[in-house]
């Protein structure tokens, strides 16, 4: 075998290689990388490199392969004389592949619709002998607000994802009633993920989807929660009675005619409306004719027994007509629950997440009451079912504001030993570092955290980095042991407060004196939530530039993001 050496692919923006399909049928990944690495190549250095079937001189390989272990996201780049050899275990994995590439020669992927790429007349690949394997064979992020965010958006996000090496895609219609505005997207994100090779899980908060009160409440009022004061439940989030069969049979059914629309979802979501009650009638709290448990826990705890219930007979009936398709349930409450001694195993088509709402955001799983009865949720429901762990490393109020890298990084190290490997997180409040950096901890949680922000720093903020990576650093050290849950700022506020002016006046001079106007605008970006900060909320939903400027007026609350 030839020794190792850089590939010349471009020189004096003439094409030197060319790039070759190894498969003579490949898939759209396949298909789609090879593109990609054209397109890229040629906007680098003018150069088109030609695809090919066979290879005749100097190449960059593609190809899918049965010899790589570790799960269908593992991937090798390997060099061998004057070929560069990217491959995958499935498709996907051969465009991880060819993402790899692009950003060993200097491309930045650091944000949804935002791209770095260098220009540079002749481009060499170094030398490859690079197998990866990700720690987090699940890896998803939700799309929310999917409904009021644009097509731009959605379609920015799947591309994101792709290239940095998340395999699920998850848009949270949180419909209620039909989840019309998928309906409507559809087909451009079906080819979307499609050529990308994603997963599809559609779904959000669905209760008041499959089981909407507009639909059913006047002949069926049993169908909905029972509450303390005698009355059934009637609001716009409805909650349902979870015992009860007819229920779990409306549900079943609606799941199936929304698959039956779209065969492309891999799983739909069955989760509680986004409230904090639940049916007190006899049934629901496995008390029969008996009196109604005293303490909170106690009833939610039973309550917890009949939703499970529930969802293994909707399961039921959705693997009747689509045996592939899972169904997804949440454990969604402010202090967690533990999974009863009482609750049966869940179907094999069913998963939960296990949601860490309200967690102390800037301490680790290990290093708090509250953290550590999530995480004790985490380990009695992996005994039921199989679980992910759905995660909030955004900040719902003024985002951007709030990096956790630290706390990521140790909390994904935890989970790892653990044995919990599958990992979601929100986006509401988008805080690009985060992601970033969470994107690279599911395939490798022992990465320095400090060096994943320098990362980004270098590639985001361009002449800036050096003192943009100081900056986040500094936020990470003096948020630190900070108690409290992103969006109350409980135990953060008034640190950031007394920083906000210091901080403000950093990142003025630092756009003020920036040269490109690209690292101008991004720099201007992140004095956004700064400036309201301690006066009113500045959400980042997901970001105000690019695509915030297409959305309507008062879009939001009432108030139009684009006007800062």
């Amino acid at each position: 075998m030839a020794s190792a050496q850089s590939l010349n692919l471009v020189k004096d923006s003439k094409p030197l290689a060319s790039i070759v399909i190894a498969d003579p049928s490949p898939s759209l990944p396949v298909r789609f990388a090879a593109e990609e690495l054209q397109r890229y190549i040629r906007e680098m250095s003018g150069a088109m490199l030609p695809i090919q079937k066979k290879a005749s001189g100097p190449a960059i390989v593609l190809a899918v392969s049965d010899d790589l272990h570790g799960g269908e996201d593992a991937h090798r780049l390997k060099t061998d004389g004057d070929r560069l050899y990217l491959t995958g275990a499935s498709p996907r994995a051969v465009l991880y592949a060819a993402y790899v590439l692009l950003e060993r020669l200097g491309c930045s992927f650091c944000v949804p619709g935002e791209e770095t790429i260098p220009r540079q007349a002749s481009i060499s690949a170094p030398p490859f002998d690079l197998t990866e394997v990700p720690a987090f064979p699940y890896r998803s992020q939700v799309d929310f607000p999917f409904t009021e965010s644009p097509l731009g958006w959605n379609l920015a996000l799947i591309d994101w994802l792709a290239k940095n090496r998340f395999n699920w895609y998850h848009p949270a219609p949180n419909a209620y009633g039909e989840p019309i505005v998928y309906l409507e997207r559809r087909e451009v994100i079906v080819e979307e993920t499609r050529k990308r090779g994603l997963h599809l899980h559609v779904g959000g908060h669905t209760l008041h989807t499959w089981l909407p009160p507009e639909r059913y409440f006047a002949d069926h009022p049993e169908w909905f929660a029972l509450m303390r004061n005698g009355r059934r439940w009637e609001r716009t989030a409805p909650l349902v009675c979870v015992s009860n069969i007819d229920v779990h049979r409306a549900i079943g059914e609606n799941i199936c005619m929304f698959l039956d629309k779209c065969p492309e979802v891999e799983a739909v979501d069955c989760w509680e409306a986004d409230v904090s009650g639940f049916c007190q009638c006899p049934n629901c709290l496995g008390i029969g004719g008996g009196p109604r448990p005293a303490d909170e826990e106690t009833r939610r705890t039973a309550y917890m027994v009949s939703y499970v219930n529930m969802i293994n007979m909707v399961a039921g009936v959705v693997r009747q007509a689509h045996p592939n398709v899972r169904l997804t349930g949440s454990v969604y409450a402010p202090g967690g629950i533990i999974a009863p001694l009482g609750c049966p195993n869940l179907e094999e088509n069913v998963s939960f997440i296990t949601c860490h709402i309200g967690r102390n955001s800037y301490v680790p799983l290990m290093e708090s009451p509250t953290n550590l009865r999530l995480l004790t949720m985490d380990v009695s429901w992996r005994t039921k079912v199989e679980v992910t762990i759905y995660e909030y490393y955004n900040s719902w109020t003024n985002s951007g504001i709030y990096p956790c890298v630290n706390v990521m990084a140790e909390d994904l190290r935890l989970l790892r030993q653990l044995g919990l490997t599958r990992m979601e997180t929100d986006q509401g409040g988008w805080n690009a570092v985060n992601l970033y950096a969470l994107a690279r901890l599911m395939w490798n949680p022992e990465l320095d955290w400090q060096e994943l922000i320098a990362d980004f720093c270098r590639r985001h903020y361009g002449e800036a980095a050096e003192a943009m990576t100081n900056y986040w650093l500094g936020l990470e050290h003096g948020l630190r042991g900070k108690w409290g849950y992103f969006a109350d700022l409980s135990g953060s506020k008034q640190w950031l407060l007394a920083r906000k002016e210091s901080a403000m006046r950093e990142l003025a001079a630092l756009r003020d004196g920036a040269k490109d106007p690209v690292t101008k605008d991004r720099l201007r970006r992140e004095l956004l939530p700064w400036e309201h900060f301690g006066e009113r909320e500045y959400l980042r939903y997901p970001l105000p530039d690019p695509w915030a400027r297409h959305w309507p007026p008062g879009a939001w609350n009432g108030w139009d993001p684009t006007q800062g």
